[in-house]
């Protein structure tokens, strides 16, 4: 069965595209580390070169396989099949490492980067949010 015939009658139409179109399901291997659980840095980060080993930000394969090792400094290749979790409650899976990482994007930080108050820079969004209940 594709990953796209699979229904979920609890799952919105925004989770299903989410889940059957996107990589968001997709597990990321375990030693995948964002900025917040490093020193500001992804993982893989070299200092003395000042450049990434990308190694670790590939995706855990199905089975615990492991891909094929690739050309020397060149991304390393794609797992044959990729674990995934059609929950998104996955805490390496690609939604929730995105959610974790833009968490600390708040609008208390915007403003305090940018200098844009936060009142305004929340204006698009709620605008967006009150149009989108209206057309439903």
């Amino acid at each position: 069965m594709r990953r796209h015939q699979l229904r979920n009658p609890e799952q919105s139409h925004r989770e299903r595209i989410l889940v059957n179109y996107t990589n968001a399901a997709f597990i990321v291997k375990n030693d995948f580390k964002l900025p917040a659980d490093t020193d500001g840095v992804f993982s893989g980060f070299d200092a003395g070169k000042q450049s990434y080993d990308r190694s670790t930000w590939n995706y855990a394969a199905a089975g615990g396989a492991q891909p094929s090792a690739g050309a020397p400094g060149a991304l390393p290749p794609l797992p044959e099949k990729v674990d995934y979790d059609l929950t998104l409650r996955n805490p390496n899976c690609v939604f929730q490492l995105l959610k974790k990482h833009y968490s600390r994007y708040t609008p208390e930080m915007v403003e305090r980067i940018t200098g844009i108050p936060k009142e305004q820079f929340l204006k698009p969004p709620n605008s967006i949010r009150r149009f989108a209940k209206t057309a439903t």
